[in-house]
């Protein structure tokens, strides 16, 4: 499953990546007080982990957008009837193109308020 990772290094530098794993491999590979190389060549640089951040499932609420062909985040708006959240552009496609069906909305945007965590982990 691909998930959106923030790493942080003991010396507060951060990066962000899209990985494919589950949490428990992605751990593994980003493990905390591990060395990891930012840097390339000449300029190699070897970093402590202190910090991985991992997003939700794809459709879960935070993660990507539930749509295959789509990679935005955070999904919050959410479909009752898929039980999936998507991005704010996919959930008013959605709605566009079942609109004779669902004149209300098929797609509405989920009361939960995303968490610091999250807010963190994509900024």
């Amino acid at each position: 499953m691909r998930k959106f990772c923030k790493v942080t290094a003991e010396c507060g530098y951060t990066w962000s990546t899209e990985i494919n794993g589950t949490d428990e491999e992605i751990r593994n590979y980003f493990k905390i007080g591990s060395l990891i190389n930012v840097g390339r060549g000449e300029n190699d640089r070897m970093v402590k982990i202190a910090k991985v951040q991992i997003s939700p499932d794809k459709g879960e609420f935070g993660g990507f957008c539930n749509r295959s062909a789509c990679s935005e985040f955070p999904a919050v708006h959410y479909n009752a009837i898929m039980d999936k959240h998507y991005c704010a552009k996919c959930a008013r496609s959605l709605n566009e193109q079942n609109r004779d069906l669902y004149p209300n909305g098929l797609v509405e945007k989920n009361p939960k308020q995303l968490t610091p965590e999250l807010i963190d982990l994509y900024s």
